[in-house]
């Protein structure tokens, strides 16, 4: 498995958050591929789950409590 980031995702990156996507994406440098692949299951996670509370919350018959 292999993160990479695309020149128009570093663009964007920078542009948002400065230095920090640069120093980030050479943190993952220094990652097992079993480390990497245990964030990429983690932030794939957190996606799935804001997108679903998103949707819940969108959603006319969704009761959030």
């Amino acid at each position: 498995m292999c993160l990479k980031a695309g020149e128009q995702a570093i663009a964007l990156g920078q542009g948002h958050f400065g230095p920090l996507i640069t120093q980030t994406l050479n943190l993952l440098g220094d990652f097992t591929e079993a480390e990497v692949g245990a964030v990429q299951r983690f932030l794939t996670d957190v996606r799935d789950a804001a997108q679903s509370r998103r949707h819940e919350e969108r959603s006319p018959t969704g009761v959030l409590g």
